[in-house]
């Protein structure tokens, strides 16, 4: 993005999964509105993991804190 110099996002689950999970993120360009973008993210991370069930908590919950985190990860790397 031409405020940061940010235009790709790497993105990899651990914890979620059997093995890590790299999630496939489209470039962002200058045309893309930066909000719009990170909800994008988000979903394609939560559409990404398949979460192993357990005991502790839900497989939909993690499903949707992992996909909240990266959101914000992002959003923080972009914002610098």
């Amino acid at each position: 993005h031409p405020d940061t110099g940010i235009t790709r996002f790497r993105v990899a689950v651990t914890g979620t999964n059997s093995c890590p999970v790299m999630v496939d993120v489209p470039d962002m360009t200058a045309e893309d509105d930066r909000d719009a973008f990170f909800t994008a993210l988000s979903k394609l991370v939560q559409k990404s993991v398949s979460p192993q069930r357990t005991t502790s908590t839900g497989a939909h919950y993690r499903r949707l804190s992992i996909s909240a985190i990266a959101a914000r990860l992002a959003k923080e790397l972009a914002n610098g």
